[in-house]
């Protein structure tokens, strides 16, 4: 956000806004998981069995929360207020593909983007998976503007 919003020096004023302003109500970002279940990996399935067993709507809540974020976002398109979507993990490409109902097409190395341009596709944010040449192809490439704002 701080390179689309034009801040030249975004590099160096990532960790004060991840704490003081990503995700917050007042802001510009909206962050949310596919699952809201902590786990280490997808693959990790221990706490979602744990819900399942214990919370009898635990599918019912899972499903009404997904098309509650789901319909954010088409409210928002209709609109005209479609925001730019990240997700992240290119290996959960398939499941944001099936999730959102949208088809990726790369880019270039490491980034894919919808074919209606309003979702992208990046690595991992942290573990040192999402490097700077990453970023700096965003910026190359406009990317992260939807199509209206370019």
């Amino acid at each position: 956000m701080l390179a689309r919003n034009g801040e030249t020096d975004w590099w160096g004023k990532v960790e004060p806004y991840i704490r003081e302003r990503l995700g917050r109500s007042e802001g510009e970002t909206f962050l949310t998981e596919l699952s809201p279940i902590p786990s280490r990996t997808h693959a990790d399935k221990r706490r979602k069995e744990w819900f399942r067993k214990n919370e009898p709507l635990f599918e019912d809540k899972l499903e009404k929360r997904q098309k509650e974020l789901r319909s954010m976002l088409k409210d928002r398109a209709v609109r005209g207020d479609a925001p730019l979507v990240i997700c992240y993990g290119n290996g959960h490409r398939d499941r944001f593909a099936e999730f959102f109902g949208i088809e990726w097409k790369p880019v270039c190395e490491d980034i894919e983007r919808s074919t209606d341009s309003r979702f992208l596709l990046l690595p991992f944010l942290g573990c040192g998976q999402m490097k700077s040449v990453v970023m700096d192809k965003l910026l190359e490439h406009r990317l992260l503007y939807t199509e209206d704002e370019t």
